[in-house]
């Protein structure tokens, strides 16, 4: 039996590409034009596990012209073998409590099945092997009124479904985390100290999503951990090339020994008008390992944590840089009328902040 994991799904417009973004795009082709790619992740696996990042509702709806996706992108989905989404994250809510609702009764509609909320627990089976996911998200990474209904991640809530699934006689235990800090390639302390523990606790495999880079893979003692697998689906392909790159992961459970009999995982590039497509495995492997020699060489250290806040904060330095610098590598990348757009919408970002500083004043 096999499980494929996938990072932050995105299928939504930003500000600055409104008009020829994700959600833009596939109005126009409704994912004909990227089914195959996605279809090189997830074909072979009965579950697929990713992140939805943004809410799927209808236009009349939506409280702006950003941050959400059209209802038929879950079908989309549903069509590429994704059939279980984590809606515990940032932005699940930019919509607000209608939005979400929406979201959730869209996704049950295609017979999506949602960790995530409200601290539900999924429940799989083959034969007699029993596997259940979790999903929750960091409290810190809230920005919306999240009504009580988002599965929050804290050690009493994990614990506590840890301790269902324990109940349940469960063979296969998997945690999906919403947390950690934005584009550093490497997990807090608190993080890691949070990781052992639940693995020491019972759990087998954790896998982590936000950060929108790819962090380590640490096994430790029994238990497997993906600290973040980047992004999947976003756009701005050209932010920057750690941005630009994510991981699928695949977990072999063998049903009769009701246990793990391997984890792979495979490198995700995404791109402008394909969205995605597989890297070459030994590029993507070379690139990995640079991270996880990284990760080795730095957690062995005893001010750990103290360099990590160094470069947490000297990767938020360089995003910046890149965000901005990106957008001109993006205006010579795109279509001609894309162009058009991205100048409208530049103007139009920076019109509303020059608006709003004035208001201020």
């Amino acid at each position: 039996m096999k499980l494929t994991f996938l990072g932050d799904i995105f299928p939504a417009d930003e500000s600055f590409c409104v008009g020829f973004g994700i959600h833009s795009q596939f109005q126009q082709h409704w994912g004909g034009e990227w089914k195959s790619n996605l279809l090189n992740f997830t074909r072979g696996s009965e579950y697929v596990i990713g992140n939805i990042e943004s809410p799927l509702i209808s236009t009349s709806m939506a409280i702006s012209d950003i941050f959400y996706g059209h209802p038929q992108f879950a079908a989309f989905l549903k069509d590429c073998g994704v059939n279980v989404l984590n809606v515990a994250n940032n932005h699940i809510m930019e919509h607000g409590t209608n939005g979400y609702e929406e979201t959730l009764q869209t996704l049950k509609n295609k017979d999506i099945k949602v960790i995530g909320h409200n601290d539900e627990i999924l429940y799989l089976r083959e034969q007699d092997c029993s596997i259940a996911i979790a999903g929750f998200c960091a409290p810190n990474l809230l920005e919306h009124s999240f009504d009580n209904t988002l599965s929050i991640l804290s050690k009493e809530n994990v614990l506590s479904s840890l301790d269902a699934m324990h109940a349940h006689n469960i063979n296969v235990k998997i945690f999906c985390f919403h947390w950690g800090n934005e584009y550093i390639h490497k997990p807090s302390m608190q993080q890691r100290e949070f990781a052992y523990e639940l693995i020491d606790a019972g759990a087998d495999v954790i896998i982590g999503h936000h950060p929108h880079v790819i962090q380590p893979y640490e096994q430790y003692n029994n238990g497997h951990i993906f600290y973040s697998l980047g992004n999947f689906c976003f756009n701005n392909p050209y932010e920057s090339k750690h941005y630009s790159r994510g991981m699928a992961v695949t977990v072999d459970i063998d049903i009769d020994k009701k246990q793990i009999s391997d984890i792979a995982f495979s490198g995700v590039r995404l791109r402008q008008y394909k969205l995605v497509e597989k890297i070459d495995a030994t590029i993507f492997n070379a690139y990995f390992s640079k991270i996880q020699n990284w990760y080795r060489a730095s957690k062995i250290k005893e001010n750990y944590e103290e360099q990590y806040k160094k470069e947490q904060k000297w990767r938020r330095f360089i995003e910046r840089i890149l965000m901005k610098t990106s957008m001109i590598i993006l205006f010579f990348s795109i279509r001609a009328k894309d162009k058009v757009m991205l100048i409208k919408n530049v103007f139009h970002i920076f019109l509303s902040k020059t608006t709003n500083k004035n208001d201020l004043n």
